[in-house]
């Protein structure tokens, strides 16, 4: 079954059509066709690529802030004070372009618990972020945004510990965390958004760039747009991503031409987008990246390194039937599962990513890049 509205993509199973990921992977292990994720195709190949708008990007931040304005009579951003919300927030206020509301989940009372330390950058180091960054930042916008309704979710709190059936797996759009698919449990944000014709605005996603047969690319990866949502359904009609969007592809195309510029002066960088991408540079890219599209922005702001699956990090603090009804529904995923869909990465049991792609923008024009073999 899919949704009506294919803006966060769709899988497509031999004929057979899918909103959500994981009943697309058990359609293709029982049929034997291989699953293709198509995230706005039509629009990305007529899309000329290889040609800079001259917009500037602060220009078509606030573009995109100003359509979601006029589009939607409510207006809530999912903030988490990390470069790509952050972007969104500056980019309304700087601009006097009304936002009405900020949604942060967090495990609050697990950060306010734990020692700060403001010199380690690891994951393991997550609590830290709140009293450095979230918590800061928000005590700044009540203050100087008072017509801003923010609201804090503590999902430690929210999350229902109680034992998960052993399929609760099956008819998802991805592994998310447990930290946001507490968010879809917030009834009144549902309530509003839906009450007031509003949109809940999704930091995705940053642009994925890499270099192949000697050109720049760009790609899409789909745990981008769906790790924060775990069911595709009608409700997400009301997802706006801010950067991955119809209405954002000279956005898109403007970021790229940035970090192509930042690249092809850097020539002793160039290895890290080699294609396939070394997971080894992600962190690296990610720095860079958001040095060169989001340049106003406070680099002082203390944040960890990006992670993407939750036990490791969480699971000392959660419910150990939780934890174990987990397991089981992983165990009974992996057993409906072709074993190639099964990935180990970052050392935490998912399923693949998969990328839609790739578009070609520029030729890598330094003599000083050599591509993997």
């Amino acid at each position: 079954m899919i949704s009506t509205d294919l803006r966060l993509g769709y899988y497509k199973v031999g004929q057979s059509l899918f909103s959500n990921k994981i009943p697309a992977l058990i359609e293709s292990t029982r049929t034997g066709h291989f699953p293709q994720w198509i995230f706005l195709n039509d629009l990305l190949d007529k899309h000329d690529w290889k040609t800079r708008p001259t917009n500037s990007l602060s220009n078509l931040y606030k573009k995109r802030c100003q359509d979601l304005r006029n589009r939607y009579n409510y207006l809530t951003l999912s903030y988490s004070a990390g470069a790509d919300s952050e972007n969104i927030l500056m980019t309304f206020l700087d601009n006097n372009i009304r936002l009405d509301e900020i949604s942060v989940v967090y495990a609050v009372q697990q950060a306010e618990s734990r020692p700060v330390d403001p010199n380690n950058n690891d994951v393991e180091n997550w609590y830290s972020e709140w009293p450095l960054t979230i918590k800061p930042r928000l005590e700044w916008i009540a203050k100087t945004h008072p017509e801003i309704k923010i609201t804090i979710r503590d999902w430690m709190k929210q999350l229902d510990h109680n034992e998960l059936h052993d399929e609760y797996m099956f008819g998802r759009s991805s592994l998310i965390t447990p930290y946001a698919e507490t968010r879809w449990h917030d009834k009144s944000l549902l309530d509003r958004l839906n009450r007031k014709k509003g949109a809940l605005i999704f930091g995705a996603d940053n642009p994925r760039l890499c270099i192949k047969d000697g050109w720049y690319h760009i790609y899409f990866v789909d745990d981008a747009v769906h790790s924060n949502m775990p069911v595709i359904d009608d409700f997400t009609n009301q997802v706006e991503l801010f950067y991955w969007s119809p209405e954002t592809l000279d956005l898109m195309s403007k970021q790229c031409h940035a970090l192509i510029d930042f690249f092809e002066s850097s020539a002793e960088l160039q290895h890290i987008l080699n294609w396939p991408i070394n997971s080894q540079f992600v962190d690296l890219y990610r720095s860079i990246m958001k040095k060169v599209i989001y340049q106003h922005l406070d680099y002082r702001l203390f944040q960890v390194n990006k992670h993407s699956h939750d036990i490791p990090i969480y699971g000392t603090y959660l419910e150990k039937s939780y934890l174990d009804s987990k397991k089981r529904a992983w165990n009974n995923l992996q057993q409906a599962l072709d074993k190639k869909f099964l990935s180990s990465w970052n050392n935490s049991a998912s399923v693949i990513g998969m990328i839609n792609g790739m578009w070609p923008i520029r030729p890598v024009s330094s003599d000083n890049h050599r591509e993997a073999n």
